[in-house]
């Protein structure tokens, strides 16, 4: 057990080197300690006049400095002996190229220290509850997950680009044609109740069964795992179910949908590390996250929001799975603002990301939403309109007009003495001035054209064979023309019961 823990370097320019970079680079510093850095490392060195540093003391020093504010910037705290050694160091950071095999060194002599406290902890197990096999595996987990977090290089490749360009990268695993391949972090962006976790089992459903989601081809099933933390397990359960109903998917096709669900979840389990060890057991290629605030803390403050698109970044390529986050909209909707920047809190997040998807509220009312993409890789879909119909989200042809604040929810009853009042003293009425009458009885512009030919279905408009101005169609009513068919019907109807 002692062999694991004396480790140390055995040559002063790396030595030196080593620690120089750490004073000249904040990152490599971070990622130093991250990865377990510890002052027996830099154990007793001797150099070529015989002189014996014990350097341990002096990177004592700096792991201490990394607690406060100052960081490594005050090395006044440093001894004035320990300080010219330092000297020295910066100055050799520039001599000494530290190449990857060096730093991999590094880390794993750090996560070997790291291991074994851990493996004490495993013979107690062993030797005073050798059948306790449930805290024994534990323990291996947590073990093989210290090692693989500590001992991962974290090491920027260089690349000639000559040379690269001669070796075609390989082409990345499409998740959704279009929009969403492995390793992508994604944002499904909307209001409250605008139906975000629908639309998240739904390209839950059609990933793992492999059914085109909303016109998009998922080329092969994928394994995916569903994080859900604000709904009750029974309500999402029947979420669940009614989906699969609405998709007609037999329940049983859902092998590899896994659902974890974590309300009320212990912020160790919410941790970075818990959530790649599930995400590794499920064997996910997916992960949707639903929703992402209960992992982010205050998503208005700029430090923590960079913080938590470093994680998402970190558990993507830790694991190879491509991460879908929901987040809630700004207070002040998606209104006047472009899609990128929907979501609450932080701009960091609209442009952190590979896609993001944003629900926004439709003109024609809660049935209806704009779905508005805005994606990094690809040439981002034109913005089209969602129906929630039957307890899933199919396509509709209606134009994607964003509700505006204040807009009226429902338009005015039109009843045939409203249309017979639009004639006043005209004979006709051409295309723009009729426009203006159903804007005024609270049709949307959007939905003008549909509502005019449902007047001419019923008879309670006639349209004019010979165009006006400008190649205008001009509207007249149905006795203008002596045409008495439809007269007495329309004295007496009202369209109050035609959807508008």
């Amino acid at each position: 057990m002692e062999n694991i823990i004396k480790v140390a370097f055995t040559d002063e320019s790396l030595e030196k080197a080593i620690i120089g970079e750490m004073l000249n680079n904040q990152d490599f510093f971070d990622s130093a300690v991250m990865a377990g850095l510890n002052a027996d490392i830099f154990s007793a060195i001797t150099d070529e006049s015989g002189t014996v540093h014990d350097n341990r003391c002096i990177v004592g020093k700096l792991l201490k400095l990394a607690d406060s504010e100052d960081r490594l910037v005050d090395l006044s705290k440093v001894m004035p002996a320990e300080l010219m050694y330092l000297t020295d160091c910066v100055e050799e950071s520039g001599k000494q190229p530290i190449d990857a095999r060096s730093i991999q060194k590094l880390r794993k002599l750090a996560a070997s220290r790291a291991m074994a406290p851990r493996i004490r902890n495993l013979q107690a197990l062993m030797d005073g509850r050798p059948d306790d096999t449930e805290a024994m595996a534990k323990e291996l987990e947590a073990m093989t997950q210290t090692f693989s977090n500590m001992s991962e290089s974290q090491d920027i490749p260089m690349v000639n680009a000559g040379e690269w360009l001669e070796k075609p990268e390989p082409e990345p695993k499409r998740i959704i044609d279009g929009w969403l391949e492995n390793g992508d972090c994604a944002f499904v962006v909307g209001p409250s109740k605008i139906r975000k976790t629908f639309f998240c089992l739904q390209m839950a459903v059609s990933v793992a069964t492999g059914a085109d989601f909303l016109g998009f081809s998922v080329p092969t099933t994928r394994r995916i795992s569903y994080f859900q933390l604000e709904v009750k397990p029974s309500h999402f359960q029947k979420r669940l179910a009614a989906m699969c109903k609405a998709m007609n998917v037999d329940k049983k096709s859902l092998g590899n949908l896994v659902v974890f669900n974590m309300r009320g979840a212990t912020e160790n389990a919410l941790s970075e590390t818990s959530i790649k060890s599930m995400v590794r057991r499920a064997k996910a290629e997916v992960v949707i996250i639903d929703p992402a605030y209960l992992l982010l803390g205050d998503e208005n403050e700029q430090k923590e929001a960079k913080a938590f698109v470093k994680r998402l970044a970190r558990i993507a390529s830790g694991t190879g799975a491509a991460l879908i986050c929901v987040f809630h909209t700004s207070k002040n909707g998606v209104t006047g603002r472009e899609a990128i920047d929907a979501s609450a809190g932080s701009g960091v997040f609209g442009r952190s990301c590979d896609a993001q998807f944003v629900l926004a509220p439709h003109e024609e009312g809660s049935d209806y939403v704009v779905l508005q993409t805005v994606t990094r890789n690809y040439k981002s879909p034109d913005d089209c309109t969602l129906r929630f119909a039957d307890g899933c989200f199919v396509r509709d042809a209606l134009p994607p007009v964003v509700k505006t604040p204040g807009q009226r929810k429902q338009a005015e009853a039109i009843t045939a003495q409203a249309v017979k009042s639009w004639f006043a003293e005209k004979n006709a009425l051409n295309q723009t001035e009729l426009n203006e009458q159903l804007t005024k009885a609270g049709v949307p512009k959007s939905g003008t054209g549909n509502q005019i030919r449902k007047l001419l279905e019923t008879g309670l408009l006639v349209e004019e064979p010979k165009r006006g101005s400008r190649n205008a169609r001009i509207y007249r009513l149905p006795t203008n023309a002596g045409n008495n068919r439809h007269h007495e019907e329309f004295e007496d109807s009202d369209l109050s019961g035609i959807k508008l």
